[in-house]
């Protein structure tokens, strides 16, 4: 009986270590493109949603496209409505504002340049017509979900002003991974932004 207990106990263990560690690797390797991967800002909307089990967050809205690329093999994806799982090569300077911009959409990285695998993406169409026809551009959506503390987050519903500002989307990319990592609102960022309003009289 004891030694049923051993193995029972050695079992759990093992679960429990192996959830940590993969636990620690996904903070390890968010931290990892956070703090070293190359910063790509795009104007965003946002809205200020409540998860019960993560807290308060901010989900955005980032209305990139791109021109559809025949050189991009996507067979599969022409349904205009539904997301697909996409690779988007960015510019990181390359629009306006000091913007970043979207420069081709495809299945997977193909050619040099700063890419992103953890994306996804909608075919669209100017006149569908139900066929095979190449799409003429992709709606791009970028990773929507930033968190906030707790306390910041009830400054007297102020957040839900944010899709009436100058609100911009500060992204990090690095290995093809993409974490939102900051919002800024008219060029500072979120935490200083909501301390400043509550300063205000």
């Amino acid at each position: 009986m004891n030694r049923k207990n051993s193995r029972w106990t050695a079992a759990l263990a093992a679960t429990l270590l192996v959830q940590i560690a993969a636990f620690a690797w996904l903070i390890v390797r968010y931290e990892r493109v956070a703090s070293g991967g190359t910063v790509c800002r795009f104007a965003c909307e946002a809205y200020d949603p409540s998860d019960p089990f993560r807290g308060r967050y901010l989900r955005i809205r980032v209305r990139e496209r791109v021109d559809y690329d025949a050189a991009f093999r996507l067979e599969g994806v022409r349904h205009p409505y539904r997301l697909f799982p996409a690779a988007i090569r960015i510019d990181p300077a390359g629009g306006s504002n000091g913007l970043s911009r979207v420069t081709a959409c495809g299945l997977e990285p193909q050619g040099p340049g700063l890419w992103a695998t953890d994306v996804k993406a909608r075919a669209r169409y100017r006149n569908y017509s139900g066929k095979d026809d190449p799409p003429d551009y992709f709606e791009v959506q970028l990773p929507d979900q930033f968190f906030l503390n707790e306390r910041l987050a009830d400054e007297e519903g102020r957040l839900f002003t944010l899709s009436r500002t100058n609100s911009v989307a500060v992204y990090r990319v690095r290995d093809g991974r993409m974490v939102l990592s900051d919002i800024e609102i008219d060029g500072t960022p979120l935490n200083e932004y909501i301390q400043k309003c509550r300063a205000r009289p």
